[in-house]
């Protein structure tokens, strides 16, 4: 979210005639962003960076699940 607020605001500060387009992030069916940089990744990288998809996923679920302005527990569970 935070690079496109930055390239939308480059784009606008700039006056640049193009239209920035938001996509969802396309995945592998384990989680992991399909990026090159990711392709650089280890076999040991590459096996536990779909944890950390599963982490953030839970956490945003916990928050959802708990509401706005409050503070919900993500059972460590979750995140392996």
């Amino acid at each position: 979210v935070a690079q496109c607020v930055l390239i939308r605001n480059v784009v606008r500060d700039l006056d640049m005639s193009v239209r920035v387009r938001v996509c969802d992030t396309v995945r592998e069916p384990d989680g992991l962003a399909m990026s090159s940089r990711n392709l650089r990744l280890t076999p040991p990288g590459r096996a536990a960076a779909p944890c950390v998809y599963r982490a953030l996923s839970a956490v945003r679920d916990a928050f959802g699940a708990a509401g706005a302005g409050t503070r919900g527990a993500v059972p460590a569970g979750d995140l392996a």
